[in-house]
């Protein structure tokens, strides 16, 4: 993921994505429908692949806290620009395969249109790390539209079958 990033305008891109199509109708629906009963504000929450950090502020709206809220990108001008949109909230230049953070850290780990970005060793570490961090009974929600990427081949026990608002069925991994 080192090289993708680089390649986006973090302006342009931070300019369309609020109104874009994938956010309106198949992003925030399940944001709205899956993560609702899991934002508190006491729940610490990640963003993996913050961008601009609109998840973040998806998050602050549902009434977390800004201070229990992080957000990792690998890109550093888009944690410029996530710091300059989103007040309060921690941003970190890292990579999902390497999280900087104990274990048990957090309640609730999200990523939104990332995990096609990797390749397969990549999206095992990225796993790995996530499962890492995550408290037991914690939850790994991500939305993911790539059909290239099998993310079914993951080698996690613990998914979860939901129920999407448009009616497939969504895998959602929940840390026991």
């Amino acid at each position: 993921m080192d090289k993708a990033p680089s390649k986006l305008n973090t302006k342009e891109y931070s300019s369309f994505v609020d109104e874009s199509f994938s956010w309106k109708f198949i992003e925030r629906p399940g944001f709205d429908k899956y993560t609702a009963d899991l934002c508190r504000p006491n729940t610490e929450a990640l963003d993996i692949g913050s961008g601009d950090g609109r998840i973040c502020r998806y998050l602050l709206e549902r009434g977390l806290q800004p201070e229990n809220v992080v957000g990792i990108d690998p890109d550093s001008n888009f944690i410029k620009l996530a710091r300059q949109k989103t007040e309060g909230v921690k941003f970190i230049k890292a990579q999902a395969s390497n999280l900087p953070f104990v274990n048990n850290s957090f309640d609730l780990v999200l990523s939104n249109m990332v995990l096609h970005m990797m390749g397969s060793d990549e999206l095992d570490q990225s796993i790995k790390e996530i499962s890492r961090v995550l408290l037991k009974g914690g939850i790994f929600f991500f939305v993911d539209t790539n059909p290239y990427q099998d993310l079914n081949n993951l080698r996690l026990n613990h998914w979860v079958k939901k129920q999407a608002p448009w009616g497939e069925r969504l895998s959602i991994f929940q840390h026991d």
